[in-house]
């Protein structure tokens, strides 16, 4: 009897260790399939990006001719990757999809703190099952990775709080600073996780405080760490760059304050974009909403720090400006969490007498990630068959007919200005390093005028202009293309305003 009684768990962590082997198998075929895809999965971004790493193993550096409006850690975390796998765009997403892997780690990390082993599979079962995640973490954007740190730094702050006394207290600790620290200099929008770690780091010094008998030092050492991690995290990213921080100030921070000056008065859609994405991700938000209703009746108060924390990320995405869809993806982590702590079955009878039966428990453990599965099948099974469809689209015959001309018209070491940055990078030609980025918020703000943009055609090292998106030939910057038809010759139209014009 004692052999089979010994023999059970030894079972259940065979099948438990199997199911997770299996669904993180799953994860990396998912992410591996498409990743060569020649075409814009975003239709800018990934050209922006890709056109900074190619600045950046060209010797030039970020904030000074590179123009970078986001913080250092993503291209920078990025860049082995892109040089060790050939340096294509295949190869930089790559690194994208590696990143993201760590969101697989951190949401188990954090299902297991709050509801245990059957928790830990259930949330990765979840997050390997929304599609959101999924797109960020194949497209050349910030946004996956920066998730990712998030599930990391919320988890190992939750298990340190609920263990502040163990041997690993320090080192969970430790590593929930780095990561945060990563996180936010990946995207800002990951400072949101500011208010969960405050709220866990004050109830443990009101929880010091009621225990009049504890040792105060070595509860608050974990703090400590804490501290120290998040700033020498900061301070070994920002160090290359103190020559630079005006720079970095400038671009990261004051860039987008300005932009939201032309927007003023003017709706941003960012209640629509926030709605759509909770009905898209109606299982996570379901759950959400069922872990905050099954913790309240428990008592369990460490949803708390998890609805601050959606509380808080939802008022920043509604200010946020521009808001775009692939934004609202910090919202996962938070969902997750929440879905996370309805599974766990704690025995409250002696604190209420709402008591969820345990056997309930175990059937909404299994019931919701199957859920997830179910509703996220059609998603993936319409995303892959979208990524099939383009690779033959007309677009993209369009844009690689485009990348051949602007590759027979130039060398390797001659520039390209360009409101299409992928097709540059398709063609294997650079565009100048302080014009990786020609958005329409870079124009709109006033960071990118007529004058500069005539400057640099001027330079002897430019050697074609195209006009693909209508970016360039935009009111703001409506006299650059009649400079361009003064100084440059047309080699081509491809039709809808899309032009080249070679020197």
């Amino acid at each position: 009897m004692n052999g089979i009684v010994r023999t059970a768990p030894r079972a259940a962590s065979r099948l438990h260790i199997i199911i997770v082997g299996v669904v993180v198998t799953i994860a990396i075929a998912m992410r591996v399939y498409g990743l060569d895809g020649r075409f814009d999965y975003d239709g800018y971004d990934e050209g922006v990006y890709w056109q900074t790493l190619r600045a950046m193993s060209a010797g030039y550096g970020l904030y000074g001719r590179i123009f970078c409006s986001q913080p250092p850690v993503f291209p920078f975390s990025i860049y082995p990757f892109y040089l060790l796998f050939g340096s294509t765009i295949a190869a930089a997403r790559a690194g994208v999809a590696a990143l993201s892997l760590l969101g697989l780690a951190g949401a188990y990390l954090l299902g297991r703190t709050l509801a245990g082993r059957p928790g830990g599979a259930a949330a990765l079962v979840i997050v390997v099952a929304t599609p959101s995640y999924l797109q960020a973490s194949q497209r050349l954007q910030a946004e996956g990775p920066a998730a990712a740190l998030l599930f990391i730094a919320i988890a190992t702050a939750l298990m340190w709080w609920q263990r502040p006394t163990a041997r690993n207290a320090p080192l969970l600790a430790i590593i929930c600073g780095v990561t945060f620290t990563f996180g936010v200099l990946v995207k800002l929008l990951d400072i949101t996780a500011i208010v969960p770690l405050l709220v866990l780091v004050l109830w443990h010094l009101w929880r010091i405080r009621r225990e009049a008998n504890s040792r105060v030092a070595p509860v608050l050492w974990p703090i400590v760490w804490w501290v120290i991690a998040t700033v020498l995290a900061l301070l070994v990213v920002l160090a290359p760059f103190l020559g630079s921080l005006p720079a970095i100030v400038q671009q990261t921070v004051a860039f987008h304050i300005a932009a939201r000056g032309p927007a003023a008065g003017r709706d941003p859609g960012n209640i629509y974009i926030l709605c759509h994405f909770l009905r898209a991700n109606a299982v996570l938000s379901v759950g959400a909403a069922l872990g905050a209703i099954v913790a309240t009746l428990r008592r369990d108060w460490r949803i708390a720090p998890l609805v601050a924390w959606i509380l808080v990320t939802c008022i920043v995405l509604l200010i946020q400006f521009p808001l775009f869809p692939r934004h609202a993806i910090v919202l996962v982590p938070p969902l997750v969490a929440m879905s996370a702590l309805a599974l766990n079955d704690l025995p409250a009878a002696d604190r209420t007498r709402w008591v969820m039966p345990r056997r309930g428990a175990a059937v909404l453990t299994g019931l919701l990630p199957f859920v997830g599965v179910l509703a996220g099948t059609p998603s993936f099974y319409l995303y892959y068959r979208t990524l099939g469809l383009r690779i033959g689209s007309d677009e993209t015959r369009r844009a690689a007919l485009i990348a051949e001309d602007l590759r027979r018209a130039t060398t390797p070491d001659q520039w390209v200005i360009t409101d299409a940055q992928f097709i540059a990078g398709l063609a294997n030609r650079d565009t100048p390093p302080w014009l990786v980025d020609t958005s329409s918020v870079r124009m709109n703000s006033g960071y990118l005028t007529v004058p500069e943009l005539i400057q640099a055609a001027s330079d002897q090292r430019v050697h074609a202009v195209l006009f693909a998106t209508d970016r360039l030939a935009a009111a703001p910057l409506v006299g650059f293309h009649s400079w361009v038809a003064q100084h440059y010759y047309l080699l081509r139209t491809y039709g809808a305003a899309t032009e080249l014009w070679i020197r």
